[in-house]
């Protein structure tokens, strides 16, 4: 019974097994989750970005079981070698400032250290990611309607006046990650909580992942109850349904209303600047200068840094960053990544519940070896080690 309360109820590793018992709320996966999704805390606080990660990566070091525990990493070896080769080689061909090598091999570690505490317990994990969303929500909300937010026309910045796509980030990373620990009852109020936070900040690609998100979330437990097949009627019924009951019942007026809110308000389609004329938001002349790049510089390229140094567009694309900042290792990066993925999800289809939603800023967003909850969390649910399959089947019963 005690099983059945987590929704995956991943299992602890032989690492994770030495470490001493703490309360659900307390545990080491939650503690790590929750420092994995604190960037706001810099951000309201007005610490330094390098001294606020570097406090993050201690706390998360002083939180591991012991010093064996690394090997709960060991998934992540091989991409972390060769994220080091590649840094190193750019940065050293390529003008690359100290701080700008040192920042995603820093990142590197983090994500080990938070392998190692996790083990394969993605759920305790999950758990601290939405004790973060859930602050964040209700702290941004209440900002909000205090008048303390920032906002320029009707789209509201995000904490201390940043932007508001990192905001979003930040928010629908969290949901999507608590998916895997959330009952059906608080993880739609979250999921209603972060919607309306990223429709504030007019963040499209955070709110498209929230909506993913939820239908997979659904989805999934549909499929683990009722079995696929059944689902999958349930699914397309519905929807027939739901069009029947709009042509049938539904005023013109009440229809074309909905259909303009969700497109006009929510994503924008046709805004000068943000709309579909508009490249999706230039993001093709991002794409366009990053292949022009990786062009220029095929074998070592730009080096870490390069679009802040020159003043450049950013790639907007993981695969994209990746290739156009590390040349050849750039592409031995993306190879490991996409393998490790195809491992994850046939050992562990679950994972899909998360990675389904995430590509949409893996494929729309600019990060690549950050310390944000995205894409951070990529990295987590790609490389975690596997519990035992039938504690997994048995939690979703």
């Amino acid at each position: 019974m005690a099983e059945a309360r987590s929704f995956t109820g991943f299992g602890h590793d032989r690492a994770l097994a030495r470490q001493r018992p703490l309360p659900g709320w307390l545990s080491r996966p939650v503690l790590a989750g929750a420092l994995d999704s604190s960037s706001c805390i810099y951000l309201v606080s007005g610490a330094g970005e390098v001294a606020f990660y570097a406090l993050v990566l201690a706390l998360k070091l002083a939180l591991l079981p012991s010093v064996g525990s690394i090997r709960a990493a060991g998934r992540f070896t091989a991409f972390a070698a060769t994220a080091l080769f590649a840094v190193v080689l750019s940065s050293s061909v390529n003008d690359t400032a100290l701080i700008d090598a040192v920042q995603p091999l820093a990142v590197v570690l983090s994500i080990a250290v938070t392998l190692a505490i996790i083990g394969s317990d993605i759920a305790g994990y999950a758990k601290g990611m939405a004790l973060s969303g859930s602050l964040m929500c209700a702290g941004y909300i209440a900002s909000t309607s205090a008048g303390i937010i920032e906002a320029t026309g009707d789209r509201y910045k995000f904490f201390a006046g940043t932007h508001p796509n990192l905001g979003g980030e930040l928010i629908s990373t969290t949901l999507v990650v608590a998916a895997f620990a959330l009952r059906p009852r608080s993880f739609i109020a979250l999921a209603a909580a972060s919607f309306y936070c990223t429709y504030l900040m007019q963040s499209r690609t955070a709110t498209l992942a929230i909506i993913v998100s939820v239908i997979c979330y659904f989805l999934v437990r549909s499929g683990t109850r009722l079995g696929w097949r059944t689902t999958a009627w349930v699914a397309v019924t519905l929807a027939l349904l739901a069009c029947l009951t709009l042509l049938i019942e539904g005023e013109a007026g009440t229809i074309a209303a909905l259909i303009d809110f969700v497109t006009q308000s929510v994503f924008l389609v046709e805004d000068q600047y943000r709309g579909g004329a508009s490249g999706l938001s230039g993001r093709d002349q991002h794409w366009l200068e990053a292949l022009r790049v990786i062009a220029e510089q095929p074998l070592l390229g730009t080096g870490p840094g390069h679009s802040a140094r020159v003043g450049g567009l950013q790639p907007h694309n993981w695969a994209l960053y990746a290739i156009s900042q590390y040349g050849m290792p750039g592409w031995g990066l993306v190879g490991l990544f996409v393998a490790a993925t195809v491992v994850a999800v046939r050992k562990d289809p679950r994972r899909l519940l998360a990675l389904v939603p995430l590509f949409v800023p893996w494929l729309l967003n600019d990060r690549f070896l950050n310390f944000n909850a995205y894409p951070l969390v990529l990295y987590v649910l790609v490389f975690a080690s596997f519990g035992p399959a039938r504690r997994n089947r048995a939690a979703l019963q």
